[in-house]
């Protein structure tokens, strides 16, 4: 072959194995809810950029290089023969490598939409080598799970694989997946994603993903189960699908979002009425543990004996000691005594003296909807729940929905802005801890044995 032929011909597959950016993923914006000041101030400077055919042209400060194959030409000229003989061998393995290894699969989608559900839903737009380009949620949890919005765009630019672990670690961490969730048929840790394109989505990104999450949460220690599955179809243009809005409630009509909102109180209210029941049933479980264990022991207490009981004082010593330290993990309520727990159990039943916890307790079983919970005939049930959850500012923001005072779409965008935020706050605070404590990693037999609980061997 002659030389200035097998240039032409390197030129020419270089140019080939450069991916093309879609129009589509290139318009279309990377959402950030980021300040005027913070865009300033984490600003990188712009490359400069010159479109023909739609490759970029980036310009040094310095001076302007060569097209690689003309400085290719040069060395040869300089080097002789036998070297071009070795340069074009190592040209011809790089194109295969990047052809089939870099970018697997010549036909693409432009564009792929990767859907995460836990329950919390959120959308990564991922780009013809499956990168993320943009973030959005599909659901009132994925508003919350997003609302840090220093997680949300952390996202961007990471791999699809590293983002599915990513948002399930985030799910972990704000309690959607449960640390202590062994999996049962009924009950069990899932994540479920899905890919969408126009193209050919490769099958071994979907493998992967399921495949990293999966072995993710079993050096943790946590059983979940996570699936992949392709579905090759047409994909609706970006702005018509997602909009504008980074979060679902800044995508949706006026109507939507009253909804909306209502939806969000009632989620938020269920939540605090879990844990604040779940605080009141720690201290009634220490409370009665405590009794039966005078009784066994002629009146010492939890805090009078050590940990090498035997029988049925050993069991009973074993879990006053994990409610005691789940008192202080989730609550922060440390307790080195019994004249100490004597005092701050006073203390707790003291404060909610005319709470009737029973009717809660069946609010709870129900879920707390409207139909329980809002409009004038159930101020009663809101007055008895306010008592046990103390939480000032969500009492004023349900009260303003349920008597009309939130009647724009900013002034609602605002209160379910509010509410995402604290939800977001109150899960971190009552779960991180959880997920930190340290558990054996999960090995393959144990994972075997939890897909056959769940029937999914």
């Amino acid at each position: 072959m002659k030389k200035d032929d097998f240039f032409s011909e390197l030129n020419s597959e270089l140019d080939r194995i450069v991916p093309e950016m879609s129009d589509k993923v290139k318009n279309e914006p990377i959402i950030s809810r980021a300040s005027e000041k913070e865009k300033k101030d984490n600003a990188i400077p712009a490359k400069a950029v010159n479109s023909v055919d739609g490759a970029e042209n980036v310009h040094s400060n310095d001076k302007i290089k060569k097209p690689f194959a003309e400085r290719v030409k040069i060395f040869f000229r300089k080097y002789g023969f036998k070297v071009a003989s070795v340069a074009a061998s190592f040209a011809v393995v790089m194109a295969i490598i990047f052809s089939t290894v870099i970018f697997p699969v010549s036909n693409a989608p432009d564009f792929t939409v990767m859907q995460v559900d836990i329950n919390p839903s959120i959308s990564l737009v991922l780009d013809k080598n499956y990168l993320v380009t943009a973030v959005y949620s599909n659901n009132s949890d994925g508003d919350v799970l997003i609302e840090d919005r220093q997680f949300a765009d952390s996202l961007v630019g990471l791999d699809a694989k590293e983002a599915g672990v990513r948002i399930s670690e985030r799910a972990a961490v704000s309690g959607f997946i449960r640390a202590d969730n062994k999996g049962t048929v009924n009950n069990y840790n899932a994540v479920n994603v899905t890919l969408t394109g126009d193209g050919d989505i490769s099958d071994s990104v979907a493998k992967g993903i399921s495949s990293d999450i999966t072995q993710y949460f079993m050096q943790e220690g946590i059983y979940v189960y996570s699936d992949c599955i392709i579905k090759e179809q047409k994909t609706d243009n970006l702005s018509e699908t997602f909009g504008e809005g980074y979060f679902l409630y800044s995508r949706i009509s006026a109507e939507e979002l009253e909804t909306y909102a209502e939806n969000a109180v009632y989620a938020y209210a269920n939540e605090l009425l879990y844990d604040a029941m779940t605080r009141y049933d720690l201290y009634e479980e220490i409370f009665t543990l405590n009794e039966r264990i005078k009784e066994l022991t002629g009146g010492k207490t939890f805090w009078d004996i050590d940990d090498n009981q035997d029988g049925e004082s050993g069991s009973l010593y074993n879990e006053t000691e994990n409610a005691v330290k789940k008192l202080d993990m989730i609550y922060g309520v440390k307790i080195n005594s019994y004249a100490d727990f004597v005092v701050k159990y006073t203390a707790y039943q003291a404060g909610i003296v005319l709470v009737d916890v029973e009717e809660l307790k069946v609010l709870l079983e129900e879920g707390i909807n409207a139909e329980n919970f809002g409009g004038i005939e159930n101020i009663g049930v809101r007055m008895n729940y306010y008592d046990f959850v103390a939480n000032e500012l969500f009492h004023s923001i349900i009260e303003d929905l349920f008597d009309g005072s939130t009647e724009t779409v900013d002034s609602l965008t605002e209160s379910v802005s509010s509410i995402a935020a604290m939800r977001l706050e109150s899960r971190l605070a009552r779960f991180s801890a959880i997920f930190e404590i340290e558990r054996n990693p999960i090995t393959q037999a144990e994972y075997d044995m939890f897909l056959s609980r769940i029937q999914m061997d």
